[in-house]
């Protein structure tokens, strides 16, 4: 097998095995989020929202972008890896005690005097998550996604197991705060126990020099998007209240399931198996039209089913007490084919190390973001789910013209390529409309069976009847699943 077979067969492996590990824990993870919903209150979410705001913003600085930088790099050495790995937990330690010296005022300036003790004990997980950084991405730099897998899948199950169980026994929030934890803890455990290298505490600063410049690249451009993507919660939090924030967040999180399951499996492996073959921009290409056409493919059909039966999805779901979330979620379903796109530009320019663009994309959707919150805030938290709806669909002007600029792919030539994933879309909507109009049910439930499930097989046998190549990708990628389990 030469190298260009041996990269092939990895990456398609690798895209198995992640979509296998990413598919079953999300499903896991989402089915134990939504059995939290129907025993907590929204406000319980809210609390866990603001929480993860500040968690979110704190795991950018403690990473530095120099995660990137070990999967990126074709020849990192042993010194540079413990460099690595010894700034992450100084950083880390740091930033948890940080976090702790902030929590009052934090708690004062949302209101809520109980996130001052939960901030307490949550930054326990955030310090320990310093530790697992290096060993993640060692194992993703190698593509061993088989074995990411089940430390995600086992650490998502009892961490779910057991806050479903606090909340059974009335702890509330702090069901939320210790499911945190625990998922960090059995990760930080297993990756360590599994680790393909143990690093040791030294520190040198000339080490880790030449990976500064990409790092703090990435480190900048995701700084920027994650406070454009947390200005929304950060004012919902403040102008309204902790049940108002739990609403938009639950809806945004379920409205986007799909999505971030696609674009996960997919961009996990992008990066990696990009980057392997970095000075080869034509093969790229051709790799990023197949995935961009597999992404829509999955996401258009998933997105639709959702905004057209939210009503029948959160009634099923979450019960009477989150009907507010109802149009949040139509909104955000749309939201999310925008999202799945825009998430393929991170891997190909990180792959090819075009830092400039980087930068200009984080700023522009930045400015797009915060715009369409500012402006949307003042219709409540429905008028900013439209606001960064929109702020969206404008930005992939920006990702179509950068994606020529960097691999010469033309926006005509990516649209032709996805007319038949158009036209089975429309028939699969179609559907949905008859169904609807013109069927007498008596049940929700089964009308989202009838119409969901119909609409969705009428979509898939629309693709193989159009010869659709994409379908032919999927297959690639679930049977390469089965041979390796059956030759290991």
């Amino acid at each position: 097998m030469n190298n260009l077979q041996k990269l092939k067969f990895n990456a398609i492996s690798g895209v198995a095995w992640n979509a296998f590990g990413r598919i079953s824990t999300q499903v896991i993870g989402y089915i134990f989020t939504f059995v939290l919903i129907r025993i907590l209150l929204p406000g319980d979410f809210g609390l866990m929202a603001i929480l993860l705001l500040f968690i979110g913003f704190m795991g950018i600085l403690l990473d530095f972008g120099l995660g990137a930088t070990i999967v990126q790099s074709q020849n990192i050495t042993e010194k540079e890896i413990n460099t690595i790995a010894t700034l992450n937990l100084l950083v880390g330690i740091l930033l948890m005690l940080l976090f702790c010296y902030s929590a009052s005022s934090i708690a004062a300036f949302f209101k809520e005097p109980v996130l001052e003790s939960l901030i307490y004990v949550i930054s326990i997980g955030f310090g320990l998550n310093a530790l697992s950084i290096v060993p993640r991405n060692l194992h993703i730099k190698k593509l061993l996604f088989k074995r990411v897998s089940f430390i995600e899948l086992f650490s998502v199950t009892v961490s779910g197991l057991i806050a479903i169980w606090m909340a059974i026994n009335g702890y509330g929030v702090w069901s939320l705060v210790f499911q945190y934890i625990l998922k960090v803890v059995i990760e930080t455990f297993l990756y360590f126990i599994n680790s393909i290298q143990i690093p040791k505490l030294s520190f040198g600063f000339l080490d880790i020099k030449d990976h500064l410049k990409f790092s703090s690249t990435i480190f900048g451009s995701a700084m920027i998007l994650h406070v454009a993507d947390s200005v929304d919660s950060l004012l919902i939090g403040r102008v309204f209240n902790k049940s108002q924030l739990g609403f938009y967040n639950k809806s945004m999180m379920t409205s986007r399931m799909p999505t971030k399951m696609i674009s996960s499996i997919l961009t996990r492996v992008m990066f990696p198996s990009f980057s392997k073959i970095q000075d080869d921009v034509k093969r790229i290409s051709n790799g990023f039209l197949k995935i961009h056409k597999l992404v829509i493919a999955l996401t258009l059909p998933s997105m639709l089913l959702i905004a057209f039966y939210a009503e029948h999805i959160i009634m099923l779901v979450a019960g009477e007490k989150w009907s507010p979330a109802i149009p949040l979620v139509q909104i955000f379903a749309i939201s999310g084919i925008a999202r799945s796109i825009i998430a393929l530009l991170g891997p190909v320019v990180l792959s090819l190390k075009k830092e400039k663009y980087i930068w200009r994309s984080a700023l522009y959707k930045n400015g797009l973001l915060i715009i369409g919150t500012l402006i949307g805030i003042n219709w409540g938290i429905k008028g900013v789910a439209i606001g960064k709806t929109l702020a969206d669909f404008i930005f992939l002007i920006v990702f179509f013209h950068y994606i020529h600029l960097i691999l010469k792919l033309p926006f005509k030539q990516i649209i032709q390529s996805l007319q038949k994933v158009f036209i089975a879309a429309l028939i699969m909507m179609t559907f949905f409309f008859i169904i609807s109009f013109f069927g007498n049910w008596e049940s929700l439930n089964f009308e989202l069976f009838i119409g969901g499930i119909g609409g969705l097989i009428i979509y898939f046998l629309m693709l193989f009847w159009l010869k659709e190549k994409g379908i032919q990708f999927m297959k690639e990628v679930f049977s390469q699943l089965i041979y390796r389990n059956q030759n290991e």
